[in-house]
């Protein structure tokens, strides 16, 4: 979605640029290398913040901008002197951990101190305990970095940085006047999809949301109650259950087409059905509360509303022991 806010700024400002799929480490390479001569200005969205770009073969006046939430971060990349620059929020600068330069990147007088000093031969007893002593440390340095490394690159995670960097890119649109509705369901899609993928925590979602998300919902929600249709865009801040497709189908079918439930009441078992409806009435879910919103439309009889059956739910998904591990 950060995708679709950087096409309506370059679309406000007129912007030429070029949209190029990649689906791998080989088609970036080849992406690089067919518009280096065109572009000298490339933003990278969602890849090569893991792979050392300085090995691509860049033209001296080409930038690359890096957006990418997949963690740890190539230290090639951190630590590149002109053509790649990676974007991170100011505060996941802590929890990096990046190694310092001087600790990974051995300088050019240390590597080649000792071939100088091979040729200077065996003059005295003094000279070979310095060189002893200088390759020691040489040891013990590369011994140290390799620590170092093991200990950074042992663990892969996402971060939240395209997300946090799309709510940016909406709050300059809104700066710039260039803001709508629009734009600000893109961020709030984007950051659900983190959610929903499991690729960032609940605690880091609810953050965003209350810190950066809600003051746009009064910008952008309608005013106008009685304003209601298909071509009217309403964006509320509210809980939802965590489930598939639920705002458009039962609360049965999202069920057993969640991953927890199915593995839960054993659905690929012939009994599996019957013990997904044993759970439900156990909770107490009233038979037509199953049948979702087109039991409100098709004359059904309802004892409740949507509105009342989703709180209803998330209610009585607090109150069972078994069911607490829902997000």
């Amino acid at each position: 979605m950060l995708l679709c806010l950087l096409v309506h700024l370059f679309a406000c400002d007129d912007v030429a640029y070029s949209l190029v799929v990649v689906n791998g480490w080989d088609s970036l390479v080849r992406a690089v290398d067919e518009h280096a001569e065109q572009s000298h200005i490339a933003v990278l969205i969602n890849c090569g913040a893991n792979r050392a770009l300085t090995s691509l073969d860049l033209a001296p006046d080409m930038k690359l901008y890096i957006i990418d939430s997949r963690r740890p971060l190539h230290l090639d990349n951190v630590y590149a002197q002109d053509n790649v620059y990676i974007l991170v929020n100011s505060t996941e600068l802590a929890e990096l951990k990046c190694p310092q330069a001087s600790e990974i990147f051995e300088s050019d007088s240390e590597s080649s101190d000792g071939e100088h000093e091979e040729g200077e031969g065996n003059r005295a007893l003094e000279d070979i305990e310095k060189r002893a002593i200088r390759r020691t440390r040489r040891q013990q340095w590369r011994a140290k970095r390799n620590d170092l490394l093991w200990d950074y690159y042992e663990n892969s995670w996402y971060s939240i940085s395209v997300s946090s960097f799309t709510l940016q890119m909406l709050e300059l649109a809104h700066l710039m006047g260039k803001s709508s509705a629009e734009t600000m369901w893109c961020a709030v899609v984007g950051l659900n999809s983190q959610l929903v993928d499991r690729l960032i925590s609940f605690e880091a979602y609810t953050a965003v949301c209350i810190d950066r998300l809600r003051p746009f919902i009064r910008r952008y929600s309608s005013r106008n109650g009685a304003m209601k249709g298909d071509d009217v865009l309403r964006i509320s801040f509210d809980k939802e259950l965590i489930i598939p497709m639920y705002a458009h189908w039962s609360l049965y079918k999202s069920m057993i087409n969640d991953e927890y439930f199915f593995c839960r009441s054993q659905l690929w078992q012939q009994r599996g059905d019957a013990k997904m409806r044993s759970l439900l009435a156990t909770l107490g879910f009233p038979p037509p509360l199953l049948l979702g919103g087109d039991a409100l439309t098709k004359g059904y009889p309802c004892l409740v509303s949507r509105n009342q059956g989703r709180l209803y739910v998330m209610h009585l998904f607090c109150q069972v022991p078994d069911l607490v591990a829902l997000h």
